[in-house]
């Protein structure tokens, strides 16, 4: 007796290789960026985070999917850019 696995995927699931191209699915995202799920979803209900996409199939409430367009990411860490400070030095026109 050989026992069959299922082989359908969720709709919901798209592979992790490559989705859409320009999108990253939320998994993606956070391995990229070294967080978890979590603290993406954390930093959206702040409003801190990467904007995102969330696309409702017909007569779904919420769709289980979560989809980063890829030039929102990079808009959004370019905004998060941290500017060198000035040191007492370069204020005062003396170079080291």
């Amino acid at each position: 007796m050989s026992q069959q696995v299922a082989t359908e995927v969720p709709t919901a699931v798209l592979p992790e290789s490559d989705p859409l191209p320009g999108y990253l699915t939320r998994e993606a995202l956070a391995r990229k960026l070294g967080l978890s799920t979590r603290t993406l979803d954390r930093m959206h209900s702040e409003r801190s985070g990467p904007p995102r996409i969330a696309p409702a199939r017909p007569g779904a409430v919420r769709s289980k999917l979560i989809l980063y367009k890829l030039e929102d990411v990079t808009a959004w860490l370019d905004s998060a850019a941290i500017r060198p400070c000035r040191t007492r030095a370069s204020r005062r026109g003396v170079s080291r």
